[in-house]
């Protein structure tokens, strides 16, 4: 059973249910691999590819005997070690049916895989109705101003949400953003009540390799 932020309640768990059975993504691609959970949704004939910089979290995941998310899940699943940008440009064009970037949680987050220039390669390597789903949860910064830039920047639609809840163990509070090059592939999900568009944040800079500002998105009131 999935847990935390990966919750069937959870925004991603909406997605992952949303686009299951006739309607599923073949291949999906999850940049942060963590214990594995979102393996759990997958299903028989899918494919779930994690992106894991780190061979010690993988080593938890897969030979720990802690965690069987990975060898439970009905898909195929592979995991592929290295930096998740460069190996993802390993993949072929429109490989991806949805692209989950699960890798903004921590104090320190990697910015080359929230600028532009990843999200030309994220919009590269997924299917033209792809969707591309990102965990911008984090206790010290405000990632949706970047992501509403990106998306205008790359004309792509994109929906909030933030859910808050218990997934039978704690209480969870996780934000996640989905974007789509059309409202259209956003499927039922368009018309949930759950799902608002991202608030716009004008004036907000673009980031790409040359440029971010991660002083300009801190949350200084954050208690922690």
């Amino acid at each position: 059973m999935p847990l935390s932020f990966y919750h069937r309640k959870s925004p991603i768990g909406d997605v992952l249910l949303e686009f299951r059975g006739e309607t599923k993504k073949q291949h999906v691609a999850v940049i942060g691999l963590g214990t594995g959970t979102l393996a759990a949704y997958g299903e028989p004939g899918q494919r779930f590819t994690f992106y894991e910089i780190d061979p010690a979290v993988a080593g938890v995941a897969r030979d720990s005997g802690l965690f069987s998310y990975l060898a439970d899940s009905a898909a195929t699943v592979d995991v592929v070690l290295g930096d998740a940008r460069l190996r993802l440009r390993e993949a072929s064009p429109r490989s991806y049916g949805l692209i989950v970037v699960d890798a903004f949680a921590s104090d320190v987050i990697p910015i080359h895989l929230l600028d532009s220039e990843a999200f030309a390669l994220y919009l590269d390597k997924l299917e033209p109705d792809g969707l591309l789903a990102l965990h911008i949860s984090n206790r010290y910064l405000a990632l949706a101003p970047i992501v509403w830039r990106l998306a205008r920047e790359h004309r792509l639609s994109a929906l909030l949400q933030t859910w808050a809840g218990s997934d039978g163990c704690a209480r969870v509070s996780t934000t996640w953003v989905l974007l789509a090059r059309d409202p259209a592939h956003f499927g039922a999900l368009a018309k949930s009540e759950w799902w608002r568009p991202l608030p716009e944040a004008p004036g907000t800079p673009l980031w790409t390799d040359d440029f971010s500002d991660v002083a300009s998105v801190m949350n200084w009131d954050s208690p922690w």
